[in-house]
């Protein structure tokens, strides 16, 4: 099922495994989670953060759960991937607990 809506993905994955994807209780904390998480996956690759051949790390958006009261991270891998051309591993983000896109 191709599901577009993504507070709707996320709450029936919620709704199927409780741990599937991670969640925090404020914004900001979902916002340091998501910036930590795509920079490590920079470092992943080969590039170092600040050297001038790496490519800017994966945006992301963070969705609010209503189900749950809480925030989740979303992060845009296939626009990153699409973007720099560069591939790496693509289950890295959702090894981590992290829901990617």
């Amino acid at each position: 099922m191709l599901e577009r809506n993504i507070t709707e993905r996320v709450e029936r994955i919620l709704s199927e495994n409780k741990t599937g994807v991670k969640t925090y209780a404020k914004y900001e904390a979902a916002v340091k989670a998501a910036a930590k998480i795509t920079a490590a996956h920079i470092s992943t690759i080969g590039f170092a953060v600040g050297d001038k051949r790496t490519p800017s790390p994966a945006e992301f958006v963070v969705t609010y759960i209503p189900s749950s009261g809480r925030f989740t991270p979303v992060i845009l891998f296939n626009n990153w991937n699409a973007v720099n051309r560069m591939g790496g591993y693509l289950g890295f983000f959702a090894v981590q607990g992290f829901m990617s896109n």
